[in-house]
């Protein structure tokens, strides 16, 4: 314990994260919850059937999304961040979202290459440079600047 009495706080290392699906004091006046907790895997099943919602499944989708497509989970996200995805009323909502800004960012990316100038290999620009060294600098001028326009 600290200084505070507080207990000393240590990583969990790879323990599953903890969602919480409701009020932790309300799971003891729950049929199941003493079964449950002394080891009856049926009572904690059933417990969990019975009162997992539909908002914490999409909130473990979620993160499970997250993490494959940006390597973090959602618990990283700034609270604006986090505002957004809560906005979405479906994680297939913000999937959906996301895949169109890539695809449109692949679209912009892809017609900026085609109307950028193409550029010199390095082979072409280097023997213009070695045919300017050998003395003769109009040659080795108009090879390097062939290179470049090819």
């Amino acid at each position: 314990m600290s200084r505070l009495g507080i207990g000393e706080r240590a990583p969990w290392g790879d323990f599953a994260p903890v969602i919480r699906n409701g009020d932790l004091g309300a799971l003891q006046d729950e049929p199941e919850y003493q079964a449950a907790k002394a080891g009856d895997k049926q009572a904690a099943l059933d417990l969990v059937d019975r009162l997992l919602t539909d908002d914490t499944v999409q909130r473990i989708m979620m993160n499970e999304f997250w993490q494959e497509t940006f390597g973090y989970g959602i618990d990283k996200l700034t609270q604006g961040e986090a505002g957004h995805l809560r906005a979405a009323p479906t994680v297939d909502a913000i999937r959906d979202r996301i895949t169109a800004a890539r695809h449109e960012g692949i679209e912009r990316l892809d017609a900026a290459r085609a109307s950028a100038p193409a550029r010199a290999t390095r082979g072409a620009t280097q023997a213009g440079v070695r045919a300017a060294q050998g003395g003769n600098v109009g040659e080795g001028l108009q090879e390097t600047a062939e290179g470049l326009e090819r």
